[in-house]
């Protein structure tokens, strides 16, 4: 890893924060997909599957409600209540729009093959029980109501034919629900695995950085500290051996160039001492003789004073003797 221990301090960090936000956006965009994906499903499945299912439902009851009212129009009919048929038709008036609107709706709906086949089977025989449900009406209303109950027997044997392909085509909703709610749980249950192990490996990842990142920054700060002990104590023969280039290994070699310097700085304050120290040593050896030589002269000096004294004294003594003689001389002439 010496190409990572020679990057900048500021780029270790910085690639290490970017490891961690590259895995965290993987780790948000996956999530990310994961959401929308469902969410997708959930939204083909409640339009294209729940609601379309509310759809056959209401067309279901739509028709049974048609069934119940001519059912009721034939009693009317039969009872002579001419009010009552004409209310049942108004009634199936509005049952027939709100028929065609779920209808309308559940067509544009997304289908497979056989819904589409369903489908078309449904819309054949809807019309035709469509074609014989007016007919019933106009007879009753006429009062001929054999006719009536020939076309609405004809209209039942269609309505029990719609309902059968309603049933299938209801059936085929919860089926292909069935299948996309096992299909989520599946995606659901990959995804995690797939965000669990993406976890673990940035855990790994993670720790395998910090530990790297850690050593980088405390194995060179730990020597540069031990070397300062060492430089405290007085101790300027080791160095530091810190091979990068990042800042720390600068310092390294800035603390290395320091020492030296210091060394040679301290050998030539220690060499300046013994120099001053041997001149010291010279100077008081010098002063010793001189003292010597200034005690030898001044003993001279003495020898040669007591000499001058002593010449001093004979020269006395000398002139004494010699007036004496002139003394004695003239007085041996006066004689």
């Amino acid at each position: 890893m010496k190409w990572f221990n020679d990057l900048k301090v500021a780029t270790k960090v910085l690639s290490a924060c970017s490891i961690f936000i590259i895995i965290i956006l993987g780790i948000s965009a996956n999530t990310y997909m994961a959401v929308s994906s469902a969410d997708k499903q959930f939204d083909d499945f409640f339009r294209n599957r729940f609601i379309t299912s509310l759809e056959l439902n209401n067309i279901h009851k739509d028709l049974l409600q048609l069934r119940v009212n001519m059912l009721v129009q034939l009693d009317a009919a039969k009872a002579g209540n001419i009010a009552e048929i004409q209310k049942r038709v108004d009634q199936n008036r509005l049952i027939t729009e709100d028929y065609r609107k779920n209808l309308d709706s559940y067509m544009t709906s997304s289908m497979t093959d056989e819904e589409k086949k369903l489908t078309d089977e449904f819309l054949d025989k809807a019309k035709a029980a469509a074609e014989i449900r007016p007919k019933i009406a106009e007879a009753l209303l006429k009062g001929n109501i054999a006719e009536g109950e020939k076309y609405m027997n004809a209209w039942a044997i269609g309505y029990r034919d719609t309902r059968a392909v309603i049933d299938k085509l209801i059936e085929l909703k919860v089926a292909d629900g069935r299948i996309v709610q096992q299909k989520q749980n599946e995606d659901v249950a990959a995804t995690n695995i797939l965000l669990l192990i993406i976890l673990i490996i940035s855990l790994a990842v993670g720790a395998v950085i910090t530990v790297i990142l850690s050593k980088s920054v405390s194995g060179p700060v730990k020597k540069g500290l031990a070397f300062a002990e060492l430089i405290a104590q007085g101790n300027f023969l080791e160095r530091i051996d810190l091979d990068q280039k990042d800042e720390l290994g600068q310092l390294g070699k800035a603390l290395n160039t320091s020492a030296d310097n210091l060394e040679k700085l301290i050998s030539e304050i220690i060499m300046a001492s013994q120099n001053l120290v041997r001149a010291v040593e010279e100077i008081a050896s010098g002063n010793e003789n001189l003292s010597q030589r200034t005690s030898e002269q001044a003993s001279s000096l003495e020898e040669i004073a007591a000499t001058v004294e002593e010449t001093n004294a004979s020269t006395r003594q000398n002139a004494g003797n010699a007036n004496e003689a002139n003394t004695l001389a003239e007085t041996s002439s006066r004689l």
